[in-house]
């Protein structure tokens, strides 16, 4: 990559494409669907030749090792605290600095916001704010976290690019307005961790203690309201109906008071016994392969990873029309409007009845629309994009 030296600071201004030094902002990478989909992008721009490093707020979590394997760096800011931001805010700096990337690519609001900050302070590298959520407002969300969104979605249109991974991400952030640093990028869901896998059905189907034949419904969402189980668990007794012996396996962060409010109502439709809760497991693969349908019944969503991974292995799949599922989902899975406990017991009754029959279908969607070289290739060019704008800055001031 050849350069030259800018002329407000002593960083250097690419003028070719090339090899970059690119440095994400996180705040931890604790399992969830953005962190993972870090780890799939960080591996594949390696690949292509460029240096990686992440800064987290929060070191020590589970996808720490698995970066450093891929020969990340990752560089611990040892945020102490909500509120000790002081600190904080001055070793993000000098990291910043020391560091000289070309990219500073930030991932959910205040990281976003952090990025933005260090346009200004943080010795003059190119901005990108990766923007991963769609409509929040239905979400119970705390107020300063309401404000923090809100907040993001006014600024991050001063980044040189903005990152959003889902179309309904980026008409929550702008509307039927067009910007020319706005770019939607799919994730990136592997082939080879995700396919069916007899084995781990088998394995995941003994801990439940349920037979190959009794009916599995499976969801993967993190006890939210946004993720609408209430719906979910009304669809499944209505389910029962015409699967008496039927299973729903529900897998995501518990959180109270949310996850008492929902084994209450369970028990209530008198489904408690058939319904189990599992706050994470790690075999993805072995979890989507025992599921006979996965069911999201969000009232809210970008672009939700668990279609696209279940799809991957092969799984029937139902889904509430919100976010980008309709892009994802296959013509042989089924679409159901949001809040409707009939519409979505009578897919998932199809979907049970349908079996593996569509699999392939399913699973080569997945590889040839939504593949990690798609994902590293769209985002190398959205990068570099974003080093021209920047330069463009530079030139101009």
């Amino acid at each position: 990559m050849s350069s030259s030296t800018c002329r407000i600071c002593d960083s250097p201004a690419v003028t070719t494409r090339g090899r970059m030094k690119i440095m994400f902002l996180v705040r931890s990478m604790g399992v969830g669907g953005a962190e993972r989909q870090l780890c799939v992008l960080c591996r594949e721009l390696l690949r292509r030749g460029h240096e990686v490093n992440v800064l987290v707020y929060y070191g020590g979590d589970p996808l720490d090792t698995e970066l450093r394997d891929l020969g990340v760096r990752i560089i611990d800011l040892k945020k102490r605290g909500r509120w000790r931001n002081l600190d904080f805010l001055t070793r993000l700096i000098r990291a910043v600095r020391a560091e000289r990337p070309d990219v500073l690519y930030a991932l959910l609001p205040v990281s976003n916001l952090l990025a933005l900050l260090m346009r200004y302070v943080g010795g003059g590298c190119a901005i990108a704010c990766g923007v991963r959520a769609s409509d929040v407002t239905r979400s119970k969300l705390d107020g300063l976290t309401r404000f923090v969104a809100r907040l993001e979605r006014q600024l991050v249109r001063h980044a040189d690019v903005v990152i959003v991974n889902s179309r309904t991400g980026a008409r929550y952030l702008y509307g039927a307005r067009q910007f020319p640093n706005v770019v939607v990028i799919d994730n990136g869901i592997e082939a080879q961790t995700f396919a069916f896998d007899e084995s781990g059905r088998r394995r995941m189907r003994g801990a439940w203690q349920a037979r190959d034949d009794t009916p599995v419904v499976g969801c993967v969402a993190r006890l939210d309201p946004i993720k609408d189980h209430v719906t979910l668990l009304r669809a499944f007794a209505l389910l029962r109906q015409s699967y008496p012996d039927a299973r729903l396996i529900c897998v995501g962060t518990i959180v109270e008071p949310y996850a008492s409010e929902l084994r209450s109502l369970a028990r209530q439709l008198q489904i408690d016994a058939a319904v189990h809760w599992f706050e994470r497991e790690a075999q993805l693969r072995d979890l989507y392969s025992a599921f006979d349908t996965l069911c999201l019944s969000s009232t809210s969503e970008g672009f939700p990873n668990v279609l696209a991974e279940a799809m991957a292995c092969g799984v029937p799949c139902v889904a509430t029309d919100v976010g980008d599922a309709r892009r994802i989902l296959s013509s042989a899975d089924f679409l159901v409007p949001a809040g409707d406990p009939s519409s979505l017991a009578r897919a998932l009754v199809q979907a049970l009845a349908q079996g593996r029959v569509f699999s392939e279908q399913r699973a080569d969607k997945i590889r040839r629309e939504f593949s990690p070289e798609n994902l590293a290739e769209r985002t190398e060019l959205a990068l570099t994009a974003a080093l021209e704008r920047r330069n463009a800055r530079v030139r101009m001031a």
